[in-house]
């Protein structure tokens, strides 16, 4: 191909990336176009984009197209292992006529994948600071042509493009999280049909207590009394959530050691279940993590959420509840990780996809996923950051949900001084 059609077929790709970008809000989606426009613009035989893992310092395959894709799901490449890593690290477009000349090539991955690469060219994906990854390209598609400079150029180009995008794709979505009663008739309609069914199980709850009383079943009224009591308990804590959601406060930051901060809440949290449910945790603190600016009752808001919503999904076995709590932090990047996970059912596919969609309802017993997202609207005004992990759980089952916060130097100085 010549290079002038190459050039009116990169401004067309661009053009699609463009209207991607506008058309979904799903960054998967927009990262696995960009390979496939990749791997058609530079005439390659295979492709893949590895994405960055902040809290491991690694780089992850995402999405590969062509060779032995599907073997690459579970390969993790740490900080200076592999040519990817190189073009992240200097910035700039690499290219390799012959990669196992190279000291920096992985040739574990040919093993793995049974697939033998001769030549690559790499681009780093990142903007403004932030990374996103590394897109490479694998074997050109004549094998006695290795990738020219124009192939390098193309995707010089393309690559801060397809950066430029992935970014817009990240603000979309931190602009959809955050537009709090958008469409009000539909959230006023969420709240009051959520409210009623819970009014309406609590007069259920009374009516039961007043028969077991009259008939002098103590049994039997304790045990309504206890679900009274829940369902009391369910309105209250779907009233607070809703106040916080609708009403953000600027945090009030005080510098405060986060291990004691977590060994504390639990063993209140742990004592004012002391006399109902038998509640395991397992802690691994890291002891090295310094005191850091954090918003104590904004804190206390997100486990207290976090420990009700396993004890919820444990209702009928509240016995078999286990909880993990571990903190580590990065040095490098001055941030502070929690994990909490708990063995509980877990989340189907639906539930995953409107997991921080406020008054969208969930599965049964769910609830409407407005405590998960006043936990991420609260831990972003620290500059902090929650997710749903699901590529590392200890248990065989459940949830696993981890939590970013910056250590105090790093965070900005008006918030510092708040």
């Amino acid at each position: 191909m010549d290079k002038q059609p190459r050039i009116h077929a990169l401004l067309d790709s661009m053009g699609s990336i463009f209207t991607r970008t506008i058309d979904t809000s799903d960054p998967d989606e927009l990262l696995h176009f960009i390979l496939s426009e990749a791997i058609k613009l530079t005439q390659s035989q295979a492709g893949s984009i590895l994405l960055y893992d902040k809290k491991c310092d690694e780089l992850y395959f995402k999405y590969s197209i062509g060779g032995s894709a599907e073997s690459l799901s579970k390969l993790r490449l740490p900080r200076g292992k592999g040519l990817g890593w190189q073009a992240i690290l200097k910035n700039r477009i690499l290219k390799y006529d012959d990669v196992h000349r190279s000291p920096y090539y992985y040739k574990e991955i040919e093993k793995v994948t049974d697939y033998r690469t001769n030549n690559m060219i790499l681009a780093p994906l990142s903007h403004q600071a932030h990374l996103f990854g590394v897109i490479e390209l694998i074997n050109k598609g004549n094998p006695s042509q290795p990738f020219t400079q124009v192939d390098c150029r193309i995707l010089d180009l393309f690559s801060q493009y397809a950066s430029i995008a992935l970014k817009l794709t990240d603000y979309k979505q931190e602009v959809l999280q955050k537009e709090r009663w958008a469409a009000i008739g539909y959230a006023t309609s969420g709240v009051a049909h959520y409210i009623k069914n819970i009014l309406t199980s609590i007069q259920g709850s009374d009516e039961m207590l007043e028969m077991s009383l009259k008939n002098n079943n103590l049994e039997e009224g304790r045990y309504n009394w206890q679900l009274l009591h829940k369902n009391i308990e369910k309105l209250a804590r779907f009233s607070l959530n809703l106040l916080r959601y609708s009403s953000r406060k600027t945090p009030h930051m005080e510098l405060r050691n986060i291990n004691h901060f977590l060994k504390t809440f639990i063993a209140d949290f742990q004592e004012s279940y002391r006399d109902s449910i038998p509640l395991h945790f397992y802690l691994k603190l890291e002891p090295q993590i310094p005191p850091f600016y954090f918003d104590r009752a904004i804190l206390t808001d997100v486990f207290y959420n976090l420990f009700l919503n396993s004890i919820e999904a444990f209702a009928f076995k509240p016995e078999e509840l286990k909880i993990r709590i571990q903190t580590t932090y990065n040095k490098n990047t001055g941030t502070v990780f929690i994990e909490y996970e708990d063995n509980g059912p877990g989340f189907n596919k639906e539930d995953k996809e409107n997991l921080f969609t406020p008054f969208k309802k969930l599965s049964p017993g769910q609830g409407y996923g407005l405590g998960l997202t006043t936990i991420k609207l609260n831990l972003e005004q620290h500059g902090g950051q929650f997710w749903l992990d699901e590529s590392r759980k200890a248990f065989d089952r459940g949830v696993l949900f981890v939590i970013t916060m910056p250590l105090s130097s790093h965070l900005p100085e008006k918030m510092k001084n708040q």
